[in-house]
């Protein structure tokens, strides 16, 4: 019993470990795409849409000016959805609407001015409603980009779940080594999925390094910085503890280039961390990849292109819940050896 338990354990340790390396290719997609940002664009659209018909052809631009307004974009980002920022409060939506429908007398902006009372109406009424529509959007979008990955993966490295089921099962060593190197990989999952996920670290490590490069002395005077989900809280922050002072923009423009080049390195650290998953499988001696390659001559008749069907589905489960697969598998594992144990002696006595 232990035996088919720990190939099937072993099997997860693949499953998760792959899946580790497509959820770092998603995260580096949602960053480098900003999907956050274009959601909540869509979210803000559909308020404005919603407020007044005369209003859809502009809704568009409108939301576009606000995300893109210096008090909440990524305003070091020249234009395009870069610039586009990834949260915002409603109090903050109704102000630079006002803002933006002030600024001037272009025909979208005479039109805004005529609705504001609608809009602020909608927005006090419908905000929550339209966030929690932005999320479910974000979430299906990452959600389809772990299914294409999956697939992408399987059928590039040939993963068939048939055939590592029965080269685990048939192989004691492979079954020992990569029971041995679960603790590692539900480490490293922890560090990717966990606390310790590299792109939320980025902003507070660049508070950090503001305090330490300011040379006015300003920033040198910040509290420790609490933890920060988006660029947006850093900011607000920044401003909360600078209120009033002269030199505020300026120390948010710096921290928005600390944040450009952390966010480089992040993604450069997020593809080293996908090499070591895959430096503690090559340490199993575990073959994912046939040799010789193959190709991609697939066959629906064949029985090798439902395996790799098989283990693409699999992985389009995602990190998380093989995570949460093999914490438990490693929490059962020696209770299991102990009862297999017990038996093994109680039949010797017998004997």
């Amino acid at each position: 019993m232990l035996q088919w338990f720990d190939t099937l354990m072993g099997l997860v340790v693949i499953l998760l470990a792959v899946s580790l390396v497509i959820m770092i290719l998603n995260q580096i997609i949602v960053a480098l795409l900003n999907l956050r940002g274009n959601n909540l664009k869509k979210g803000i659209k559909l308020l404005l849409e919603n407020s007044d018909v005369d209003l859809k052809v502009y809704a568009e631009k409108i939301s576009s000016k606000v995300l893109s307004h210096p008090l909440i974009s990524d305003k070091w980002r020249k234009s395009g959805y870069w610039s586009l920022a990834t949260t915002i409060r409603p109090n903050e939506l109704i102000k630079i609407l006002n803002v933006i429908a002030d600024s001037g007398e272009d025909d979208w902006q005479v039109k805004l001015k005529k609705c504001l009372s609608e809009i602020t109406d909608n927005i006090e009424n419908w905000f929550d409603n339209i966030m929690d529509r932005v999320t479910q959007s974000f979430v299906r979008q990452t959600r389809f980009w772990t299914i294409i990955f999956s697939l992408i993966v399987a059928f590039a490295l040939h993963l068939d779940a048939f055939r590592l089921f029965e080269q685990i099962s048939n192989d004691a060593e492979l079954r020992a080594s990569l029971i041995a190197s679960s603790d590692t990989i539900l480490k490293q999952t922890e560090e990717v999925i966990g606390k310790a996920s590299l792109i939320p670290m980025v902003y507070k490590k660049a508070i950090l390094q503001l305090k330490l490069q300011d040379t006015t002395g300003t920033a040198s005077e910040l509290r420790p910085p609490p933890a920060f989900v988006s660029r947006e809280d850093g900011e607000n922050w920044l401003r909360e503890q600078l209120a009033g002072n002269e030199q505020i923009e300026l120390l948010i423009n710096q921290y928005g280039k600390l944040i450009d080049s952390n966010l480089t390195n992040s993604v450069e650290r997020l593809r080293d961390r996908a090499i070591s998953i895959k430096s503690e499988l090559d340490k199993t001696k575990l073959q994912l990849i046939p040799q010789p390659y193959p190709g991609w001559n697939y066959s629906p008749g064949d029985i090798h292109f439902w395996g790799v069907l098989v283990m693409a589905a699999f992985l389009s489960l995602g990190a998380p819940f093989w995570f949460k697969a093999l914490k438990t598998m490693s929490a059962l594992r020696p209770i299991l050896a102990e009862k297999e144990e017990k038996e093994r002696k109680n039949h010797k006595e017998k004997l």
